[in-house]
């Protein structure tokens, strides 16, 4: 966390990584989530150690990375705007509104609100926190498409969505049982982003039925298999509206493979903590053992490979792979005590299970 702030840019933007053997670069190092992680890696800090000197050390820091933040929603919107392949799939066309970094930016604004309430600074905390239950209602607005256009209507009260675009939106797509992974003008993304839907179940983005909705169109369509979680679905493939040429570099991200349909270990920690945050907790026994054994498979045991094809499971990205090694351990957890450390503290209020 320190290395991190230590290289923060002068318009407040945290970097994806810094080698300290070489000089700093943010070359090719655009990505929308740093400052996201960054914010929330905070707030956690405080909470696993109790102690608040670091957010005291890097207040400057902190309010910096928050401000920047700001700025990616250009048109002020609420909701964040990102240019493409901007966030941890750095392969794959997500854009404008994403899910990803929105979800994020809601745990990211509570994290805000508290380290800025912690620093006695109320009024800068409270503006966190409204920020981040706008944000949570436009992201069911805008990436929740749903059939009752009329409903939606009615829930734009007090938010800064344009009734003439969401009607117009709204009527171009048909509804879907996840949110969808992106929207630009009058454009979509058609396939569930596994790790923007989990995110948003353990951030109680999505109310119960959404949530249930989500949950049980994994099941059903069978993202978890045969390992916990193809990370989009269905993969995109070529001709289709959402296919990129540049998917073909280093023939990663075809059809099942890399951030196209391929299976992360690491999603799949979020995928089992989703399914204990939403009480599926037979759902969640089942896919940490399937989990299990994906991170045990490679040349040797326990290799926890960075992702396996979205078919046959075979290991193909690198090994030893501290993501995949850690969200394991914190699935476990989840698993055992029946909770979701963590996310509930990024919430406003008290988790309610029952949302």
């Amino acid at each position: 966390m320190k290395t991190l702030a230590h290289n923060q840019s002068d318009l407040g933007g945290i970097p994806t990584n810094v080698d300290t053997r070489y000089e700093l670069s943010f070359k090719g190092a655009g990505s929308i989530d740093n400052n996201l992680w960054f914010l929330m890696g905070s707030r956690v800090y405080q909470l696993a150690y109790q102690d608040s000197s670091l957010i005291k050390e890097y207040s400057q820091v902190i309010q910096k990375a928050l401000l920047w933040l700001r700025y990616q929603d250009y048109n002020e919107c609420g909701l964040l705007e990102a240019h493409e392949a901007k966030d941890w799939a750095d392969l794959l066309a997500n854009r404008y509104h994403t899910l990803y970094a929105n979800t994020l930016y809601v745990g990211a604004q509570r994290a805000a609100g508290h380290i800025l309430n912690d620093l006695g600074l109320q009024k800068e905390g409270n503006e966190c926190f409204k920020t981040a239950d706008n944000t949570r209602k436009l992201i069911n607005l805008r990436l929740w498409i749903s059939e009752d256009v009329e409903a939606g209507l009615k829930s734009l009260k007090n938010t800064t969505v344009d009734p003439k675009d969401f009607r117009l939106f709204q009527g171009l797509a048909i509804s879907r049982p996840y949110y969808l992974p992106w929207a630009d003008f009058r454009q979509w993304g058609d396939y569930c982003d596994g790790l923007g839907n989990c995110l948003a179940i353990l951030l109680n983005i999505p109310d119960k039925t959404k949530a249930d909705s989500i949950t049980g169109h994994m099941f059903s369509s069978g993202m978890d298999l045969p390992y916990p979680i193809r990370v989009i679905d269905p993969p995109i493939t070529n001709g289709s509206k959402d296919w990129r040429e540049y998917y073909r570099n280093g023939n990663l991200n075809q059809p099942n493979q890399y951030h196209n349909g391929g299976i992360w270990p690491f999603v799949g920690g979020f995928y089992v903590a989703s399914l204990v945050a939403n009480e599926n907790i037979t759902e969640a026994e089942e896919n940490l053992k399937k989990l299990a054994k994906a991170n045990y498979q490679g040349k040797e045991p326990w290799e926890f490979n960075e992702w396996l094809h979205g078919i046959s499971g075979r290991t193909m990205g690198a090994a030893k792979q501290a993501w995949s090694a850690g969200m394991y351990i914190y699935a476990y957890h989840a698993l055992k005590e029946k909770q979701v450390k963590f996310f509930p503290f990024l919430n406003r209020t008290k988790y309610n299970k029952k949302r």
